[in-house]
């Protein structure tokens, strides 16, 4: 089973994201957030099992995404975590940005249901 943290300002982007991860059935514990703020609280908490994998939304209020990536990448279990950038921007500058900060990969949030099934698919199986 899969740990997937999800850190999105937009609730109905985090509700569209569960349902895309039931709908391919893939066994996993969702964890979700709703800026970086409030992620790195909850990444701090001793008691908060690191995720395989989290999705991070760029454009947050109180903390956004590159600078949440930023300071999660100085937390020694947080260094090898695979960090996904998930969002609407396709700016190059952005995804270069991030990539130089530490994530994985960058990763557009699709405008189709069955688009982000096929991207979660392709990830995880």
């Amino acid at each position: 089973m899969k740990k997937i943290f999800l850190i999105d300002d937009d609730s109905d982007d985090r509700d569209v994201f569960q349902a895309a991860l039931n709908s391919i059935e893939l066994q996993s514990d969702f964890v979700q957030a709703e800026n970086g703020e409030q992620a790195l609280a909850m990444v701090s908490n001793k008691e908060f099992k690191a995720p395989d994998i989290i999705f991070l939304d760029l454009n947050m209020p109180k903390m956004g995404g590159l600078e949440f990536l930023q300071k999660i990448r100085l937390i020694p279990e947080y260094k090898q975590v695979q960090i996904l950038i998930y969002t609407t921007s396709s700016l190059q500058k952005d995804k270069d940005s991030v990539l130089a900060a530490g994530a994985n990969g960058v990763i557009t949030k699709h405008y189709s249901f069955d688009a982000l099934c096929d991207e979660l698919t392709f990830l995880f199986k």
